[in-house]
C-alpha cells in the first residue's frame, strides 16, 4: 500500500516537474525576446518617414543571419502592417505567418504554430519621440527548446522510473519485513503458549505510547491474565481433588469392612458392592485430575531421568502377562517412574478395550528413533473415525462408537497422556492399523546419560 502511494507520488512528481520546467524555459525564452527587442529598438532612429538602423552590427549577428543553435526572426511592419525589413535568415521561418494587430499599443507574446512547427512570438511598438507608433517589431524564435526538453525528461524518466520502481520495490519489502517483526514475534509467542508453558512474552523494542508498543504492552498483560486464571484453576482444581479425595477414601474404606465382614444380607451386600465400585471410580476420576493440575509444576522442575525401558517392560510383564511386546533397551527419557507407568497404563487399556480379542490384538511397542524415544500402541479393533480423532485427546469426551457399544469410560484418559507426554517435551499422534483398528505413537525427547 504504501509502495503504490509512493509510486503514484512519484508519477504526479513527475508530471509536476515537466509542467514546472515548460514554465520555466518558456520564461527564458520570453525574457530573451524582450531583452533583444529592447536592444534592437535601441539601434532604431527614426527619421521622418524612414526608419534607420543606426548600427548594422545588431541585426548582422548570426542569429538573424544563419540558422544557429536559437536563431531569431525579425520583421518589422509600418503602421499599415507592409513588411518593411526581414532577417537574412527568414527562410529558416518561412512558414510563419503572422497577422498584426491593426492597433497595437503595448508589446505582446503570444505562441502560434505554423505547419508543423510551435512559434514564440513577439510584437513590440516602434515610437517616435511623441510616442506614436511608427512601426511594429516582431522578433520570432522557434518552441523546440521546451519540446526538446520535455522529450529529453521523458526518455530520462523512461530510463530512470524503472529502477525506482525496483528500489521501491526492495524498500517496500523490507520495511514491511522491519514493521510485521514484531507481528510475526508476537505469532509466535502466542503460538507457543499452553498451560505448561505461559511464561513466555513479547518483548521488542517500542516506545509505551507507540502502537507497536502498546499491542506489546497489552499481550503480555492478556498472558499475565491466562496465566493468573490457569493458576487459580489448577489451585482449584487441587483443593477441590484433595477435599473430595479424603471423604471418598474413607468412605471406601468403611465399604470395604462391610463387605469383608458379609454380616448383611446378600441383596444389601450386592448394592454395597456397586457402591464401592462406582467409589473406586470416583476415585480414580479425582486421581486423574489431581495427576493433571500437578503435572506442569511437576514435570517443568523435575530434573529426574527415568529408564524408560526398564520401567515400561516391568510393568507390561507384572500387569500384562499375556501382552505381545517389544521393548529396546537403554533408553532414557525426563520424567519419573509414575508417569511412565500412567502414559502406558491408559494407551494399553484403552487398546484391550477397543480390540476384537482383549489383549491378544494389541501389540506394544518401543525404540528409538534419532532422539527420540518412540512408544506404539497397537490395536485391532474398530478403529477411530477422522472426525473423532480431532477430539480424541480433550478432557472428558467420548466418541458416540463406544457409547453405542457400552465401553466403559470417563474421558480422562487420553487427556492426561497427552498432558504427560507434551510436558515432557514430546508428542503424540494416532494412526490407522492396516487393515482394521488404530495405533497410538508417542514421542519422547531421549536423555542420553553422561551428557
Amino acid at each position: 500500500m504504501n509502495s503504490t502511494i509512493f509510486l503514484l507520488f512519484l508519477i504526479i512528481f513527475n508530471l509536476f516537474a515537466l509542467w514546472l520546467l515548460a514554465i520555466i524555459i518558456g520564461d527564458k525564452i520570453d525574457r530573451r525576446l524582450v531583452h533583444e527587442s529592447d536592444r534592437l529598438k535601441s539601434t532604431i532612429e527614426i527619421s521622418g518617414d524612414s526608419l534607420v538602423f543606426i548600427s548594422a552590427t545588431e541585426i548582422m549577428e548570426p542569429d538573424f543571419k544563419d540558422s544557429t543553435e536559437h536563431p531569431f526572426l525579425l520583421r518589422i511592419y509600418n503602421t499599415r502592417s507592409d513588411l518593411i525589413y526581414e532577417s537574412l535568415n527568414h527562410n529558416y521561418f518561412s512558414r510563419l505567418e503572422t497577422e498584426i494587430p491593426d492597433s497595437l499599443s503595448k508589446s505582446i507574446l503570444l505562441s502560434t504554430e505554423s505547419e508543423g512547427s510551435t512559434y514564440r512570438l513577439m510584437l513590440d511598438t516602434i515610437n517616435d519621440r511623441n510616442g506614436n507608433v511608427r512601426a511594429v517589431l516582431q522578433l520570432a524564435v522557434f518552441e523546440s527548446d521546451i519540446d526538446e526538453t520535455r522529450e529529453e525528461f521523458l526518455r530520462m524518466n523512461l530510463l530512470v522510473l524503472p529502477f525506482f520502481i525496483l528500489l521501491i520495490f526492495i524498500l517496500s519489502i523490507f520495511l514491511a519485513k522491519r514493521t510485521y517483526r514484531p507481528l510475526e514475534q508476537i505469532i509466535l509467542v502466542a503460538a507457543s503458549i499452553s498451560a505448561s508453558n505461559i511464561k513466555n512474552r513479547v518483548s521488542y523494542d517500542a516506545e509505551p505510547e507507540d502502537i507497536l508498543g502498546r499491542l506489546r504492552d497489552t499481550i503480555n498483560d492478556l498472558f499475565e491474565r491466562l496465566d493468573l486464571q490457569i493458576n487459580q484453576i489448577s489451585q482449584f482444581t487441587d483443593n477441590a481433588s484433595h477435599q473430595l479425595m479424603n471423604p471418598l477414601t474413607a468412605v471406601k474404606s468403611e465399604l470395604e469392612y462391610i463387605l469383608k465382614k458379609r454380616e448383611l444380607p446378600p441383596q444389601q451386600l450386592e448394592t454395597i458392592a456397586m457402591v464401592a465400585a462406582q467409589t473406586d471410580k470416583m476415585i480414580e476420576i479425582i486421581r486423574s485430575l489431581l495427576i493433571i493440575s500437578r503435572s506442569h509444576k511437576n514435570l517443568i522442575t523435575s530434573k529426574a531421568v527415568v529408564s524408560f525401558s526398564k520401567v515400561l517392560n516391568d510393568y507390561i510383564k507384572t500387569s500384562y502377562p499375556g501382552l505381545k511386546f517389544a521393548v529396546e533397551n537403554d533408553i532414557y527419557i525426563k520424567g519419573t517412574e509414575e508417569y511412565v507407568r500412567i502414559v502406558a497404563e491408559n494407551l494399553i487399556e484403552n487398546a484391550i478395550k477397543y480390540s476384537h480379542n482383549d489383549s491378544g490384538g494389541v501389540k506394544v511397542t518401543l525404540i528409538k528413533k534419532g532422539l527420540f524415544a518412540e512408544l506404539s500402541v497397537a490395536d485391532n479393533g474398530m478403529g477411530i473415525p477422522d472426525s473423532d480423532k480431532e477430539h480424541i485427546f480433550e478432557r472428558f469426551y467420548r466418541s458416540k462408537d463406544a457409547e453405542k457399544m457400552g465401553i466403559r469410560g470417563f474421558g480422562l484418559g487420553l487427556s492426561l497422556v497427552k498432558t504427560i507426554v507434551t510436558l515432557a517435551g514430546g508428542t503424540i499422534t494416532i494412526e490407522d492399523n492396516k487393515p482394521s483398528g488404530s495405533v497410538f505413537v508417542a514421542r519422547f525427547p531421549v536423555i542420553i546419560l553422561g551428557d
